[in-house]
């Protein structure tokens, strides 16, 4: 494995371990890998084998792709709104449009929604860094149970765990712009 690439996988996992709350020795139990040999590939001393990287990447929790992910792009990109895909809530009140493109090599997506009069956004989500931020009108947001009052102009950036609920408490539409990212896949 290229110098380069060894680093960039020691501190991705790093940064995944951290995140999870882990020490070493708790990756250790999990995954049977000395805490020694993890620090090495951590500070890319040495390189994993496939199987190695395979049974770090499930004691974490995270696919071994994601572990592989490339780093952020360091070119800009050109989107074209025709290639974007809408999805709507069966009722109706709600509509989420992705502004980033599926086939960015980047973990940051990019969120316009729409809810209507008393339209609610409700999902579970993988562990995930989120910005929220309020174009127009009055959101109640609860990110893992709990709630916040957000109005225009406003902005809420959070760790999520296990749940987002966004609810229209305007009269109108409400427009967001949500920022999300995975934690464990950056």
């Amino acid at each position: 494995m290229a110098k380069t690439m060894c680093r960039l996988l020691g501190q991705k996992l790093r940064r995944i371990r951290e995140a999870r709350g882990f020490v070493l020795k708790d990756v250790e139990q999990i995954s049977g890998i000395s805490a020694t040999h993890i620090s090495e590939i951590e500070r890319a001393r040495t390189a994993p084998t496939v199987q190695l990287l395979d049974r770090l990447a499930q004691a974490l929790q995270v696919s071994t792709a994601c572990l592989l992910e490339l780093p952020p792009l360091d070119s800009p990109h050109i989107h074209s709104s025709g290639h974007r895909r809408i999805l709507e809530s069966p009722d109706g009140l709600a509509s989420l449009e992705r502004l980033s493109e599926i086939w960015s090599f980047s973990a940051l997506e990019l969120h316009r929604i729409h809810l209507k009069a008393e339209g609610i956004l409700s999902g579970e989500v993988p562990p995930t860094e989120d910005l929220i931020i309020v174009i127009n009108g009055e959101i109640q947001a609860w990110v893992d149970g709990d709630g916040r009052q957000l109005t225009t102009g406003m902005g809420l950036h959070a760790c999520t765990r296990d749940r987002i609920i966004l609810s229209n408490k305007s009269g109108g539409t409400v427009e967001l712009l949500w920022a999300t990212r995975s934690v464990y896949c950056y």
